[in-house]
C-alpha cells in the first residue's frame, strides 16, 4: 500500500475504443436496476416538478444511480426537450487553439484566510474561521458524477455540512432554462454556506440573449461583455452572502472544435473570477497530456481507466474521483479541513511580520493530533531555489500528513525567499534569512504551535545547503540537520547571480562566501563546538553528487559522525518525495530518544509498506 501523494501521475495508454469495450460496457443481462432506476425517477421527476427538489438531489446521490449515469443522462435529456422543446446548439466559429504545452500550475494562488491567534493550549484555528457548510452547484457535471463525487469526499471532513444542487442542461447563457442568480439566492439563504464551489460553461459556449432581446454570437465583444456581467452576478451575489466563490474551469474536450471554445471559455472565466477576488481552480491541466491534447485515461490509486463517458465531454466516475480526490488535496491547502481518519495530522497556514525582513512573512504546518497540552519536537522543512514553502505541500501534502502523524512530528515550512539561500546578505538589507529563522521565526513556531525545545532541520537543494550551513552556525538549537541533493559548496556555485546579489563578487568577498558556506563552515568547524547529527543523501544522476560526494569526503577526514546516502535519481520532486519518509523518520529517531518515548522498529517498518 502506498502513501497517496499530492499529484497523481496520469498517464495516456492503450486504445481507446479497447478501453472502452473493458470498462465502460455492461452485460445485456444488466437490466433491472435499469427498470428500477426509470421507475424511479419518472416519480422523481413528477415530485421536482411539484416543488420536491431535495428529494431528487438525494436520489442522485445513491450509489447505484450512479452507476446508470449513461441511462440518467438520456432520461434527463428527454425531460429538458418536453419541457423546453429546446435543444443546445453550438456553433462552430471560435478563437485558435493556443495551448501547445503544460506544466501543472499552483492552483489556489491567494490564501482565502490566516491565522493570527496565539496557542493556548487548545484549538489552533477559531472556530469563527472554520468552514463549516459548502454549497456545490453547476449544470450536469455537478448533478451527476463529479458533483456527487466532490459532496462524498467534503462530508467525510470533520464537522463539514455540503448541499449540492445540480441542473442538465443549464449553464449563465441559459437564462431560459434555469435562473441561477436567482436559485442560487434561494439555495444561499436557506443553507446559508461558508464556501460555493460552481462550475458553469459546458453549455454556455453558444449564443446568448442580450437585455435589449438582441442576440450576440459566442466570444463576440458583446457577448463576452454581457457573460462577465453573469458571472459578476453569480461571484458578487455570493460573496454578498459572506461566502467565498471557488470557480471550477472546463476540461479539455475530445471533440477539438469545441475544446476551443471551452479553452476561450475558460479563460474569460479565469480572468473575471481573478478581477472578483476569487479562486478559479483549473481542470484543463488535469485532463490534457503532456503536449496538451485531450487526455482519454488516467491512472488513479493503481487503476487505468477512461476519464470520460463516450461523449466525450462528461467525467466518468473513475474520471470524477481522480478530478475530486485532487481538488480536495488542494482544498486541504487552502483551509482548515480536519481529516476524520486518525492517521493523518492537521495542516495549517499562518503568517506574522519580520523585522528582520521588514515585511510580513507566511508560513506552514502539520500538527498531529496529540494529548491535551501535549507538546511535540518539531522539524523545519526548507524549500529549495525559485521556490516557496507550500511547494513542499503542493507535491507531498498527504505524505507529510501521514509522515507527521506517525512520527509525532510537528512539520513547519518557512519562507526562505525564493533566492534568500538561507543567509544574512551584507548588501540587501531585506534579505537576512538567517536571522529570520533564528530570532523570529522559531520563536514564532514555539509561541504559536505544541511544539516542545526539541527542532531539527532538513531541507532540499538550496534548503539542503540552508539546513547545513544555518544549523552548523546554531548547533546548540537543532538535535538532527539533513540535506536533500544539496548545493553544500558556494564556492563552486560563485556565478550565479542570486548568491552574487546576496554575498558580492567571490573575488571580492570571499570571507563572506566561505563564512556562508556549508562546505567552508564544516571545513573550520571548532573541534570544541558540538555537533548536530548530520545526513546528506543526492540522487546519482544530480549535478550536484561530487560536491556532495566532497563533502561527505571531508566529513570523514575531519571524523565527524553522519549518515551519507546516494540513491537513483536526479535534481527533481519524484526524488524529493521518495526520499521524505527517509528524513523524517531518521529525525524523528533522535528526537524521541530525547523525551523519553521508546520510539519502535516496528512502527517505522510502516512507512516502508506504505511506500512499497
Amino acid at each position: 500500500m502506498r502513501i497517496p501523494l499530492a499529484k497523481t501521475k496520469t498517464k495516456w495508454i492503450g486504445s481507446v475504443k479497447d478501453r472502452y469495450k473493458t470498462v465502460n460496457m455492461k452485460p445485456s443481462t444488466e437490466t433491472a436496476p435499469s427498470k428500477i432506476l426509470l421507475t424511479v425517477w419518472v416519480t422523481a421527476l413528477v415530485l421536482g416538478y411539484a416543488g420536491w427538489d431535495r428529494l431528487q438531489l438525494e436520489l442522485e446521490k445513491q450509489e447505484w444511480v450512479q452507476e446508470n449515469v449513461r441511462i440518467v443522462n438520456t432520461l434527463a435529456t428527454v425531460e429538458q426537450l418536453l419541457h423546453q422543446g429546446l435543444t443546445r446548439e453550438i456553433r462552430e466559429e471560435g478563437t485558435a487553439f493556443l495551448r501547445s504545452g503544460y506544466n501543472l500550475p499552483r492552483l489556489f494562488r491567494e490564501p482565502a484566510f490566516v491565522i493570527t491567534q496565539e496557542f493556548e493550549g487548545g484549538d489552533l484555528i477559531p472556530d469563527s474561521t472554520r468552514i463549516h457548510r459548502i454549497l456545490i452547484v453547476g449544470a450536469s457535471s455537478i448533478q451527476y458524477y463529479l458533483g456527487a463525487e466532490l459532496e462524498r469526499r467534503l462530508e467525510n471532513y470533520e464537522g463539514i455540512d455540503v448541499l449540492r444542487f445540480g441542473k442538465l442542461s443549464t449553464g449563465l447563457v441559459r437564462d431560459d432554462v434555469l435562473d441561477w442568480p436567482e436559485k442560487l439566492t434561494e439555495l444561499m439563504t436557506e443553507f446559508q454556506p461558508d464556501l460555493v464551489i460552481a462550475q458553469f460553461g459546458g453549455n454556455d459556449c453558444q449564443g446568448l440573449t442580450l437585455p435589449d432581446g438582441r442576440t450576440a454570437s459566442f466570444n463576440t465583444e458583446e457577448w463576452r461583455a454581457e457573460y462577465r456581467n453573469r458571472l459578476n452576478e453569480i461571484l458578487h451575489l455570493t460573496q454578498e452572502q459572506g461566502a467565498t466563490p471557488i470557480m471550477i474551469g472546463m476540461p479539455n474536450m475530445r471533440e477539438t472544435r469545441f475544446a476551443r471554445r471551452i479553452h476561450a471559455l475558460n479563460e474569460l472565466t479565469e480572468e473575471q473570477t481573478d478581477s472578483a477576488g476569487a479562486i478559479f481552480y483549473p481542470l484543463w491541466e488535469l485532463t490534457s497530456d503532456s503536449a496538451g491534447n485531450y487526455l482519454p485515461t488516467v491512472e488513479f490509486h493503481g487503476d487505468v481507466e477512461l476519464m470520460r463517458l463516450p461523449d466525450g465531454i462528461h467525467f466518468s466516475r473513475h474520471g470524477a474521483q481522480y478530478v475530486a480526490d485532487q481538488f480536495c488535496l488542494d482544498l486541504e491547502q487552502q483551509y482548515t479541513l480536519s481529516s476524520e481518519s486518525d492517521s493523518l495530522a492537521d495542516y495549517y497556514r499562518f503568517q506574522h511580520f519580520s523585522e528582520a525582513r521588514n515585511d510580513t512573512v507566511h508560513y506552514y504546518a502539520y500538527v498531529p493530533d496529540r494529548g491535551e497540552n501535549e507538546r511535540l519536537p518539531a522539524v523545519i522543512l526548507l524549500h529549495g531555489a525559485y521556490g516557496a514553502p507550500e511547494d513542499w505541500a503542493f507535491h507531498a501534502h498527504r505524505d507529510l500528513q501521514y509522515l507527521s502523524f506517525l512520527h509525532r512530528l510537528i512539520l513547519v515550512l518557512p519562507d526562505g525567499n525564493e533566492h534568500g539561500w538561507y543567509l544574512d546578505s551584507p548588501y540587501d538589507s531585506t534579505s537576512q534569512i538567517e536571522t529570520y529563522l533564528i530570532s523570529e521565526f522559531i520563536p514564532e513556531v514555539i509561541g504559536r504551535l505544541p511544539v516542545n525545545s526539541d527542532f531539527s532541520m532538513m531541507g532540499l537543494s538550496m534548503g539542503g545547503h540552508g539546513a547545513l550551513s544555518v544549523g552548523l552556525k546554531h548547533p546548540d538549537l537543532f538535535v538532527s540537520l539533513s540535506s536533500m541533493s544539496g548545493v553544500v559548496n558556494l564556492i563552486e556555485a560563485a556565478d550565479r547571480p542570486a548568491l552574487i546579489r546576496l554575498l558580492g563578487p567571490y573575488g571580492e568577498n570571499e570571507r563572506a562566501w566561505r563564512f556562508n558556506s556549508a562546505y567552508q563552515i564544516i571545513e573550520n568547524y571548532p573541534t570544541s563546538e558540538p555537533v548536530p547529527h548530520l545526513m546528506v543523501t543526492c540522487g546519482t544522476s544530480d549535478s550536484r553528487l561530487e560536491m556532495n560526494r566532497e563533502l561527505h569526503a571531508l566529513l570523514q577526514e575531519l571524523n565527524i559522525d553522519h549518515e551519507y546516502r546516494e540513491s537513483d535519481g536526479g535534481h527533481t520532486w519524484t526524488y524529493w518525495v521518495e526520499q521524505l519518509p527517509e528524513h523524517l523518520e531518521w529525525h524523528a529517531t533522535y528526537l524521541h530518544s530525547l523525551d523519553n518515548v521508546e520510539y519502535f522498529s516496528e512502527e517505522t517498518d510502516l512507512i516502508e509498506q506504505r511506500v512499497n
